[in-house]
Order: C-alpha cells, then sequence, then structure tokens
C-alpha cells in the first residue's frame, strides 16, 4: 500500500508508482509510448496534488491512483508535454486544474 501521509514518504510513494507503471504491461506501454520517466511522475503527482487530487475518492489516493488506471493514465500524459501538464488551446495555469477536474471526476462515476 502506498503510504502518502508523511513527507519523507513521497519520494518513496513516486517511486512506487513508477514501479507499478514499469511492471504492467498495459501501464509500461502507455508509458513508454509518451516517453514517461520517474521525473515525470513526480511532476505530474506534485502537480495533481497541488490542483487538488491529493484526497480520497471512494478508497483511493487520486493523486497516486490516477497514475495507475490506465484511462487516466492516458489522459494525464496525453496533456503533458516539457515537463507540464498543457492541454492545447489553454494556458498552463488552466490546463492543470481542468485535468485535475477530469481525473476527480472519473473517480467519482467510477
Amino acid at each position: 500500500m502506498l503510504d502518502i501521509f508523511k513527507k519523507k514518504n513521497r519520494v518513496r510513494t513516486i517511486h512506487e508508482v513508477f514501479e507499478v507503471l514499469r511492471s504492467k504491461e498495459e501501464l509500461k506501454n502507455i508509458i513508454d509510448e509518451h516517453r514517461t520517466d520517474e521525473l515525470d511522475i513526480e511532476i505530474i503527482y506534485d502537480t495533481l496534488v497541488l490542483c487538488g487530487a491529493g484526497q480520497y475518492v471512494d478508497g483511493y489516493y487520486v493523486a497516486s491512483q490516477s497514475l495507475v488506471t490506465p484511462q487516466t493514465l492516458k489522459l494525464i500524459l496525453t496533456n503533458y508535454r516539457n515537463r507540464e501538464i498543457k492541454v492545447e488551446g489553454m494556458d498552463h495555469y488552466t490546463s492543470m486544474f481542468f485535468i485535475t477536474d477530469q481525473v476527480l471526476e472519473h473517480f467519482h462515476k467510477n
């Protein structure tokens, strides 16, 4: 289980998420397609937490679970370029909150 409560465990949590991404074929294919490394996962995780996804929905900690769920991982990585979340037609700031809202909505509905 990912331990996200202690600040010193943040790095370990990110590392564990990346290990899951590399160990499951479907997830590995997604991160390989988008050339995603552990630093990217750290940046995305921190962005999600900053923008409101650092919460539990139906027992899932959204910031980490969204990175190991194929549908939300694809959504995030499709809109992640040059080390930032950027939706076409939106500025960086708006993009971060838009993607976070989409991820939260996914977990509220599913």
